[in-house]
């Protein structure tokens, strides 16, 4: 039977949180990622950029519109995005 580490890699591709969203989408685009860890400083893991993520995010008012963001998880790739938000749109 295969093992993780049959099947595993040992350099990692890691994105940082300071990383524009479109280079990051073109990462993911040019390797064929579906997923690729978020790490900060020191190299501390602080998440994952992938398909079907739910994002939560509040506001209230035209300022609290998470527009930009969703746009950008959708400029990245991310698919199956799902948005919980008090105030997620205008119209």
């Amino acid at each position: 039977m295969a093992t993780v580490r049959d099947v595993m890699t040992t350099e990692v591709t890691t994105v940082h949180p300071e990383m524009g969203i479109t280079e990051v989408a073109d990462l993911l685009a040019d390797r064929g990622f579906g997923a690729v860890p978020v790490v900060g400083a020191g190299d501390v893991y602080e998440g994952l950029l992938r398909d079907d993520l739910m994002l939560m995010c509040g506001g209230f008012g035209l300022v609290g519109i998470p527009d930009k963001l969703i746009r950008a998880m959708r400029d990245a790739g991310v698919k199956d995005l799902t948005c919980v938000s008090n105030n997620a749109g205008i119209d």
